[in-house]
């Protein structure tokens, strides 16, 4: 059996766990007295309030279509109800689907957390909790779905036996790990010492192999 001290993770190994990929949220260190955690944002007004002003503007271009061309008078007056339950779908859907998943990140905060005093390492809310010479590292994860489309995890590699397990956190639609999770795996890094990674392919929109950055105490690779 291999020493699981000497246990390295191979780039190939790594897969995607998640179904459902939500938008960037920036994710928050929060650090106590004995613990240092890894928080969904309280609020994202900012990233919503630019998302409605996106679809607000398409949906602003497509009305501006509708009436250049006399929609009116070709489809009947009905068709400006059924323009008017589209544009509320287009703007409401996207903003409540954004809510949800909020909510569903702050009923499972902490998304990770380290105890000092304890020595270990929590995720979800404490639904997982591992010894600290368990830990193998915190990774940030970009690699290519099923439909070749670039999708970022965060995942918590967990030394078992003779092999590593990765346990998901959470997923970004970001095709760059390192911009989803580079900031907050920095800063847990520096405040915890806890191993903290970046796998993401190289190369031209993301063609290359994976390669894996393993993030030094000062944030530098």
């Amino acid at each position: 059996m291999k020493d699981v001290a000497a246990l390295e993770l191979n780039p190939t190994d790594l897969r995607l766990l998640g179904h459902f990929y939500q938008n960037n949220f920036r994710l928050e260190l929060t650090k106590g007295l004995n613990s240092v955690d890894i928080d969904p944002p309280m609020s994202t007004w900012v990233s919503m309030a630019l998302m409605t002003t996106v679809i607000g503007l398409i949906y602003a271009g497509f009305i501006w279509i509708a009436i250049a061309n006399d929609a009116g008078a070709k489809f009947g007056p009905m068709i400006w109800l059924l323009l008017l339950l589209i544009g509320i779908l287009a703007i409401v859907g996207p903003v409540a689907g954004h809510q949800i998943r909020l909510c569903y990140l702050r009923s499972r905060s902490p998304l990770v957390s380290y105890s000092a005093a304890n020595s270990t390492v929590s995720i979800l809310g404490g639904q997982q909790v591992f010894e600290l010479a368990e830990v193998h590292a915190l990774i940030g994860v970009t690699l290519r779905d099923s439909h070749g489309e670039s999708k970022s995890e965060l995942q918590l590699m967990i030394r078992r036996d003779d092999s590593l397990m990765p346990y998901l956190i959470t997923t970004d639609l970001s095709g760059s790990a390192s911009n989803s999770y580079g900031r907050i795996l920095r800063e847990f890094r520096n405040a915890t010492r806890v191993r903290t990674m970046i796998a993401e392919p190289d190369g031209l929109l993301n063609r290359g192999p994976v390669r894996l950055t393993e993030l030094t105490a000062d944030g530098e690779p």
